[in-house]
């Protein structure tokens, strides 16, 4: 793949959530795959990646498609108003100074529903995963106790005032430590997970929560052009049994709620509730195509409430390929679309990136759209690592900044006040 295309893909899919296997990785991978197959057999199909979803699917009948009109709503971030947010706390991602220093490494990894930053930070020449919860009014860390298990690309599943649910590599290449803290016991359950063997390794597996809490595990197969397909497991289980679910091969879906929403790569996005099922869309947004090398890409999902936020890949060129976000109000009546990647978002905001070789000092960058006024601004410069957040009036977001050396950078974690 060359340089343009491979620079272009990391730009364009700059991050979804954390640990969320990295998109550039997985986009990478699959084209190589793809192109190392297509000098074997004339006419190889594109391998199918898959982006990092919230929460997890279950099968349920198609609706009739019969989706109205929607009216739509361009927001242009060349417009954007910079806002200098309130910051109430800040990180730096490695310390300057020698390798005997006391930490090496800190970094904010998530927010819970009551308003803390879930902490993350290595101590030198330790594995040991070490976890705390911030108070970013105070300033005050309350560090859990540890869960006895290495520091390995953890991923935020679920942060809430009643528990934390994060997962973290298990040493062998298929398995991963499923951990579940009790805040009010202050207990860790902790239960390993085995994927078959053969899938891909080099990225790691989609983790989505269903509301049977099911914990969902969606990868492709090593040198394999096929869909991503799932497994999934009871969250609470000390021994947990994986089961196959076939029924969600190749989809998006998210959870809020008793609300399920889901979307295909094709542009068709349905949201389920208890008493109806309604086709909010059935078409890419226009002048967005689909991705030469692996049309079947799924796309990114988040929910805003029970607003689908959809982020579609498109082909901007041979070796170019742009981002393109549509959120979906009063049931897709409405439609806000942003030329930037959705990476966090709750009932009143989505908070987006935007970088690559198109973008313009004004166009690159971490923006906020408020969805009742309907506007977007600009809160920073591009972030520099996957995690973000925007929960309980607070955002989390990331930048970068010279190092002490003044040769390399090391990336910012910042948490501010957004109401």
């Amino acid at each position: 793949m060359s340089t343009e295309l491979r620079t272009a893909l990391r730009d364009a899919v700059s991050a979804p959530p954390p640990f969320d296997p990295d998109v550039a990785a997985i986009v990478y991978a699959g084209v190589r795959r793809t192109r190392r197959r297509a000098r074997v057999a004339v006419g190889a199909c594109a391998a199918v990646v898959a982006l990092m979803v919230t929460t997890a699917v279950v099968s349920r009948p198609h609706p009739d498609p019969d989706p109205e009109p929607a009216k739509v709503v361009r927001l242009d971030l060349e417009q954007a108003e910079p806002v200098q947010l309130d910051v109430l706390a800040t990180t730096r991602g490695a310390s300057d100074g020698p390798g005997d220093g006391p930490l090496d490494r800190t970094q904010f990894e998530g927010l819970t529903d009551d308003g803390l930053v879930l902490v993350n930070r290595h101590r030198n020449n330790s594995r040991p995963l070490v976890l705390g919860l911030l108070d970013p009014s105070s300033g005050a860390t309350d560090w859990l106790p540890p869960p006895e298990v290495d520091n390995r690309e953890l991923q935020v599943v679920d942060l809430t005032s009643e528990r934390l649910v994060v997962v973290t590599r298990s040493g062998g290449a298929y398995g991963y430590e499923v951990l579940v803290f009790d805040r009010a016991a202050r207990t860790w359950q902790r239960s390993e997970v085995q994927l078959p063997g053969g899938v891909e390794v080099h990225v790691g597996p989609q983790l989505a929560l269903s509301p049977d809490d099911r914990l969902h595990l969606g990868t492709t197969f090593e040198n394999q052009p096929g869909p991503v397909g799932w497994w999934s497991a009871p969250l609470t289980d000390d021994s947990p049994e994986l089961r196959e679910e076939p029924e969600l091969e190749g989809v998006s879906v998210a959870w809020s709620g008793d609300v399920m929403v889901s979307a295909d790569p094709t542009g068709r996005v349905v949201v389920s509730g208890p008493d109806e099922e309604r086709v909010v869309s059935e078409h890419r947004p226009a002048g967005c195509l689909p991705l030469e090398d692996f049309p079947d890409a799924p796309v990114g999902l988040l929910l805003a409430g029970d607003t689908p936020v959809v982020t579609y890949g498109c082909q901007t060129g041979r070796s170019r390929i742009g981002s393109h976000t549509v959120i979906y109000q009063d049931g897709g009546r409405q439609v806000v679309e942003v030329p930037a990647w959705a990476r966090s978002a709750d009932e009143e905001h989505v908070v987006l990136a935007a970088s690559g070789p198109s973008a313009t000092p004004r166009t690159e960058g971490t923006f906020v759209v408020d969805l009742d006024r309907l506007t977007v601004s600009r809160i920073g410069d591009p972030p520099s690592q996957p995690q973000s957040a925007v929960e309980d009036g607070l955002v989390l977001w990331t930048s970068e900044e010279p190092s002490g050396d003044k040769q390399h950078t090391r990336p910012v974690f910042n948490v501010a006040r957004i109401d």
